[in-house]
This record gives structure tokens, C-alpha cells and sequence, in this order.
């Protein structure tokens, strides 16, 4: 859990400051000087309207009790994990503390997704709005002798399966190379890129219509630079896959990996964070974006396979 406090702001009454905690709806949240404890446990009728798995705690601290050398330790406790902040009460303001979840506590981290070919996931992103995208990634040989996307979008329909018209992917060839395709633009990946090798992928948009730079694994020191290359495909983009006007061609999908995906927009706003994970209740596998506050599962057919647990 991550922690944001932001002290200040007027007072909620003449003498008594507010501090309101913003945590996991069902916690148990803590406040104590030392001598004084609040303990309360948040309900449905806390919850915040724009995240519905979070709660606000309310706690009231008379004008008595401001210090600037007394501090309040904060504890959280959700299903046997704790969360701890510390603040200095010492004027009659509001006292925001917000903890953050990497994932809600009904979604269990995981290691990586990969797909056998048949997976993928709509990411809700149109691809003419990505301005850099951020990624580590498990590019595998494909098992025939038809290319494979490994994500993407594209003005192209699956009848045109390796051009990225007007969008942008990575295309595994069965020589043992794989190409980054822009609008139709194939760029090598270093040339000898090795399948099976994990490592992090970063594309950076200067704006609209040129890629800055590009770093593949295995990567030299140097990011490739790229000429003026229009993206102006808004279509949605896929990870696992191309999403073509006519949508995935399941034929053309690459058997790899996805450890992580961060995308940013062109004016430099993280749009996304992809985490891959299973929902606990029914060992359902997917994409939480932790931005959008969203699981997104598969698209296509069958499961993806997981990586292990990871917990924090």
C-alpha cells in the first residue's frame, strides 16, 4: 500500500480538526496519540462514488490535543495486512490521508499472463492516443510459418494480417527475428532479437505523427530514433494481439508474455497500468488497470496461463 497525505485546508469546526482517512471499504482503521485511540470500521455508507471498493474514515481530534512534537500513528488492517502513517495534528484543518492499492484485495498479483495464442486483452485505449508506452514482455517464435502479432492496432483488416496501417505492433517472424511495425514501416528489433528473452520495451511519441525513440530487449545503450511516422489508427489497442478494423485475427497471435504495460498519453498523463492478476473469487485471470480502476479479461477463447503469485 502506498501512502499520500496532504495536510491543510479550513477547519470543520472552531476547534476541532478532521482527519479523514481514505482506505480499503471493511478496514479497521486506528488513530492514536500514544494516550487517546480511535478505532473505526468503515461501511457502505462511506463508500467514495468513483471507487467503490474504497472507504473515508472520519475521525475528530479536539483543539485540546493539537501538538506540533505529538504525533498520530494510522493503522489500516485489511484481512490480516496492515498499513501504518504517521502525521502531526497541531491546527484545526482537514487532514487527508489516502492509501492507495496497487490492486484491490479481491485480485491477486501475479508474476505474468501469457497467452497460447488465443488470449488477448482490449486494453480501452485508443492507439493514435498513446504518446509512450512502457512494457516488459516475453516475445516467443511462432509455432507455424505465419507471423505473429504480439499487440498492436491497426487500420488493416485481417485479410492485410502484417500490416500495422496507420498503427503500430511487434511482428514475430519463424527465422527467429521479430520487426516493429509502423504503418506499414518495419523496423528490426536490433536484427538478432531472441526469442524467449524477457526484458523491458519502451516507445516514445514526440507527438502526433513521429516516434522519438524505441528500446527493445535485448536492448543497446542507445534507443533506436525512427523517421516521421503517422499513427492515426483509433481503434482500441490490444496487447497479445492485433486489433484490426475487423477485429483479432487469432491466427496471427503471438504466444508470449506480458509481465507489465504502462501507457501514457501525448500530453504526457499516464493513461494506464496494466498489472497482470486473477480475481480470487473465481481464479479468473486479466489486466487490472490501477489508473481506470478496471479488471479487463480475455477476449478471445480459453485461459490465459498465469505466472506466480506475487505478493507484496
Amino acid at each position: 500500500m502506498i501512502i499520500n497525505m496532504v495536510g491543510g485546508g479550513g477547519g470543520f469546526a472552531p476547534s476541532n480538526a478532521i482527519v479523514g482517512v481514505t482506505a480499503y471499504a471493511g478496514s479497521t482503521v486506528t488513530i492514536s496519540n500514544g494516550t487517546v485511540t480511535k478505532t473505526v470500521t468503515a461501511d457502505k455508507s462511506h463508500v467514495l462514488s468513483n471507487l467503490s471498493s474504497f472507504a473515508i474514515y472520519y475521525f475528530g481530534i479536539p483543539s485540546g490535543m493539537f501538538s506540533s512534537s505529538v504525533s498520530w500513528s494510522i493503522v489500516a488492517e485489511y484481512q490480516g495486512e496492515e498499513t501504518t502513517a504517521t502525521i502531526i495534528v497541531d491546527t484545526n484543518a482537514f487532514y487527508d490521508i489516502v492509501l492507495t492499492y496497487r490492486i484491490p484485495y479481491d485480485y491477486q498479483e501475479v508474476e505474468y499472463l501469457e497467452s497460447n495464442g488465443s488470449q488477448y486483452i482490449d486494453t480501452l485505449i485508443r492507439t493514435d492516443i498513446i504518446g509512450e508506452m512502457k512494457a516488459k514482455i516475453m516475445i516467443t517464435s511462432p509455432t507455424g510459418n505465419m507471423p505473429e502479432w504480439c499487440f498492436g492496432g491497426s487500420n488493416a483488416t485481417k485479410d492485410y494480417p502484417y500490416n500495422a496501417t496507420n498503427g503500430f505492433g511487434i511482428i514475430s517472424y519463424s527465422n527467429g527475428n521479430s520487426y516493429f511495425d509502423a504503418n506499414q514501416t518495419e523496423q528490426p528489433l536490433y536484427y538478432t532479437y531472441t526469442h524467449g528473452y524477457v526484458g523491458d520495451f519502451s516507445l516514445l511519441f514526440s507527438d502526433s505523427n513521429t516516434i522519438l525513440s524505441i528500446t527493445i530487449p535485448p536492448a543497446t545503450p542507445s534507443p533506436v530514433t525512427l523517421a516521421r511516422i503517422p499513427i492515426t489508427c483509433n481503434r482500441n489497442f490490444y496487447l497479445f494481439t492485433m486489433n484490426y478494423t475487423d477485429g483479432a485475427n487469432l491466427t496471427t497471435t503471438n504466444k508470449n508474455r506480458f509481465y507489465s504495460c504502462e501507457i501514457t498519453n501525448r500530453q504526457n498523463q499516464i493513461v494506464s497500468n496494466f498489472i497482470p492478476c486473477y480475481r480470487k473469487a473465481d481464479s479468473v485471470a486479466g489486466m487490472y488497470d490501477n489508473v481506470n480502476h478496471r479488471f479487463l479479461t480475455n477476449q478471445g477463447t480459453g485461459t490465459f496461463v498465469v505466472g506466480s503469485d506475487v505478493n507484496s
